[in-house]
């Protein structure tokens, strides 16, 4: 596989239905507050089999509950009954990106954590690519309920390109890997493309 260009995007990391999360010391008592996640998206969230929220995401709330005056719950969950959580404001939600849409029910804090999106392409197959537009006509494995930009969700109401949705990087390199799509949105890189291989051994001889 050829990391073909990062799709540069901002990823707000902490949202939902509450104050920021950058109001934390004020004296009060401790306000429990309800973590929406993803439940496998290492290296930032994931929840074990001994269903223990762990990552570099959950790290970062945990030394604010322990500084601030909030307590965290996590309900880590596949991505899209997560989000349909959220939207019912049934927690705060992390890992969320925000576009015009979001901004009319959720309330964004500070950023917690800067995320990539880089378009993944086999050697051999690569394409110019320099904005959304450029996926025109092409088959892109996405991850399942997953918005990034306002350019991003135009894109797909206009049909710019045939969307196939997965629930994890894994299953979107297997489909590039098998030539089902011509691209697939992966995250976090060359780092979030070794995770899937090491969960996945039919990807290691494509990297």
């Amino acid at each position: 596989m050829d990391l073909k260009k990062s799709y540069k995007m901002i990823m707000i990391w902490l949202s939902g239905l509450m104050v920021s999360i950058m109001i934390v010391d004020y004296g009060f008592a401790k306000e429990k507050i309800i973590i929406l996640g993803h439940d496998n998206n290492p290296p930032y969230v994931k929840e074990t089999s001994s269903r223990i929220p762990e990552g570099i995401v959950i790290d970062i709330l945990n030394f604010i509950a322990d500084h601030g005056s909030y307590a965290f719950e996590y309900n880590l969950l596949p991505w899209k009954r997560a989000f349909l959580m959220a939207e019912r404001g049934k927690g705060a939600i992390i890992g969320i990106s925000k576009t015009k849409e979001r901004l009319k029910i959720f309330n964004y804090s500070e950023v917690l954590y800067y995320h990539d999106i880089s378009v993944v392409v086999m050697k051999g197959n690569e394409f110019s690519f320099n904005e959304i537009n450029d996926l025109q006509g092409k088959k892109v494995a996405v991850h399942r309920g997953a918005t990034y930009t306002d350019d991003y969700a135009k894109s797909l109401k206009m049909g710019v390109f045939k969307k196939f949705e997965t629930n994890n990087r894994a299953q979107r390199l297997l489909m590039l890997a098998n030539k089902r799509v011509d691209a697939a949105l992966i995250g976090d890189g060359l780092a979030g493309i070794y995770i899937a291989a090491s969960q996945t051994p039919e990807l290691k001889k494509h990297i």
